[in-house]
């Protein structure tokens, strides 16, 4: 606690007197800490020490995009807490902290899903990247093809030895899926690669867990951490995979709510795809290495991984580029 309460002395006097506790692996498997601070029984803050590699630079890009989108009026986007100073963000010791409003509602969707909860969820996705397309736009290649296929090519260049925290069969259950899926995946997007789409601030990291709901209500979708440039369609993929992959029905049902802003539909389901064979060799690589949380959260992670592409495959998509998304300007 000796660090967070130097974070602490950062900020007003009435923040340093919640009760503070600090939430076991609440930070997910990206490395973070997470405290939450209450008054009472009443949750008011939630303050997040960043993974040893964050960049600054980024971190202070991603604060000013959420002050823009609660300068807009979006009730589902924490606001920032500023220091006595004035900032947005505390750094110690070479590690970027940050405090903002603790959100309501639970990350219950895989355990009650329904129309009514993905379509808000989906709708406050689609106004975020609405307002945050007011920022700016601009034509480059898509971060999330490009880094795809690199994960692609790191696989048949080197694919990673069987990883001591999983077992044999789970080791065994992704390599025999991703020899399955990859050449097919690689081909869907490989017509993207290099391509200049038009891109915009995007969240980049739309996980189950970062969608709240009270009953059937969204109520906050939390940690932008990932937030960068990249194009919508990559925010659809990830959320509709992460939300909506072993229900096709709500599958498309969410695929049917995205502008034709967003991408086309094809490169949407080709994004999702890739999204699950990259991450599954993401996490058999970093897998080599000792893990700061629970071989159960890993494995279980993981095996969910295994199966969304055991049970999805690659979804047949028709990939055709349009003038719309792309530009060689």
């Amino acid at each position: 606690m000796d660090e967070f309460n130097a974070i602490l002395a950062w900020y007003p006097q009435p923040v340093r007197r919640l009760n503070w506790s600090r939430l076991n692996d609440s930070g997910g498997l990206s490395g973070a800490t997470v405290f939450r601070g209450d008054l009472g029984t009443d949750p008011l803050f939630c303050a997040k020490r960043y993974p040893s590699n964050s960049d600054p630079t980024d971190t202070a890009q991603r604060h000013r995009w959420l002050g823009f989108a609660v300068g807009a009026g979006l009730p589902f986007v924490p606001r920032l807490l500023p220091t006595v100073a004035g900032e947005t963000s505390v750094t110690h010791s070479s590690r970027i902290w940050e405090i903002h409003d603790w959100m309501p509602g639970r990350a219950d969707f895989a355990e009650r899903p329904t129309r009514v909860k993905l379509i808000d969820a989906c709708m406050a996705v689609i106004r975020l990247l609405d307002v945050w397309r007011s920022i700016g736009t601009r034509y480059e290649p898509s971060r999330a093809v490009q880094n795809r296929l690199a994960l692609f090519a790191k696989w048949r260049r080197e694919p990673p030895s069987h990883s001591p925290h999983l077992t044999m069969l789970t080791n065994t259950r992704a390599r025999d899926a991703i020899a399955r899926h990859i050449d097919c995946a690689e081909s869907q997007l490989l017509p993207w690669a290099g391509v200049p789409l038009l891109c915009q601030p995007c969240v980049r990291d739309l996980r189950h867990d970062h969608f709240l709901f009270d009953a059937d209500r969204f109520t906050g979708l939390i940690d932008f951490g990932a937030a960068n440039w990249d194009i919508p369609a990559a925010d659809a993929a990830r959320m509709l995979g992460e939300l909506a992959w072993d229900q096709p029905e709500l599958y498309e049902l969410g695929l049917e709510q995205f502008p034709r802003g967003f991408g086309p539909q094809g490169l949407i389901r080709a994004l999702d795809t890739a999204s699950t064979i990259g991450s599954i060799i993401h996490w058999l690589d970093r897998l080599q290495h000792p893990i700061a949380f629970s071989a159960e959260i890993v494995e279980a992670r993981f095996v969910q991984l295994v199966m969304k592409l055991e049970r999805n495959g690659t979804r047949p998509v028709a990939l055709k580029l349009s003038n719309e998304f792309s530009s060689r300007v």
